[in-house]
């Protein structure tokens, strides 16, 4: 994968993750613990952009209280990081290598494509948490596919 499709992904990324945040804010019986699945999983996020770039990253809470508007604020911190990181690629950086230490102080060397890959994962998993969630409080489940997101 390229980076120019790299950019495009965290473009669309970032839209669901808007488009979910306002979902969850109209909706008045959503649990806690969704909150906090959807703030973990900005934060996460947030952490690996301070991973890649180096950035003291020691003291980041991963499951964090949150209100809607800080997510909001994370969301838009998180849109321009990342699309500052990501711009400023070539082809070749996404073979180099990112050394980090994990929430469990083990140390791993990954690179920078598997890194990005990972954390468009990571976000799509728990969006199908946060789906399911919507579902069994009566709600219906956003549509954050990306192949319906590229047809809009």
């Amino acid at each position: 994968m390229s980076v120019e499709s790299f950019a495009r992904l965290y473009i669309y990324d970032n839209e669901v993750n808007r488009r979910v945040l306002h979902q969850l804010r109209s909706m008045n019986n959503v649990s806690t613990k969704i909150r906090e699945v959807f703030a973990h999983l900005l934060q996460a996020k947030r952490l690996w952009m301070w991973r890649m770039r180096g950035d003291d990253y020691k003291g980041l809470v991963v499951w964090p209280k949150m209100s809607w508007d800080d997510c909001e604020q994370l969301i838009e911190d998180n849109a321009r990081d990342w699309n500052e990181f990501i711009t400023g690629l070539r082809d070749d950086d996404l073979e180099g290598r990112v050394v980090y230490t994990n929430t469990k102080g083990i140390e791993y060397d990954s690179s920078v494509r598997d890194i990005l890959t990972h954390v468009l994962i990571h976000g799509g998993y728990h969006r199908g948490q946060i789906a399911l969630a919507v579902r069994q409080a009566g709600g219906e489940p956003l549509l954050t596919d990306y192949i319906a997101w590229t047809r809009e």
